[in-house]
């Protein structure tokens, strides 16, 4: 059974896998951030590791760190990237 955090979600540094529904935003700072599951509005980070392995509805906002897109991974708005390394694995 998946899980759903009704509003924003704001985590920083340590490791944070989401693999139900964020309903807001997904906040975070530092650390291994891992998505696997539905953000229904943005992304916003802050240096750290992060794999996008699922749904956002809305923008990914990252200032620094790595991100790194998975080919299953879906982006509803725009991808900003300032700073840092990204990684994106397409579709064969």
């Amino acid at each position: 059974m998946r899980k759903v955090i009704l509003f924003v979600l704001v985590a920083a540094g340590g490791r944070l896998n989401i693999n139900g529904t964020v309903k807001e935003d997904l906040i975070a700072a530092g650390g291994f951030i891992d998505v696997g599951g539905h953000i229904k509005d943005d992304v916003r980070m802050a240096g750290g590791n992060v794999t996008l392995r699922g749904t956002v509805d809305d923008d990914v906002i990252m200032a620094g760190g790595q991100l790194l897109i998975e080919r299953d991974a879906k982006i509803g708005g725009d991808l900003v990237v300032s700073g840092g390394s990204i990684v994106v694995n397409g579709a064969n």
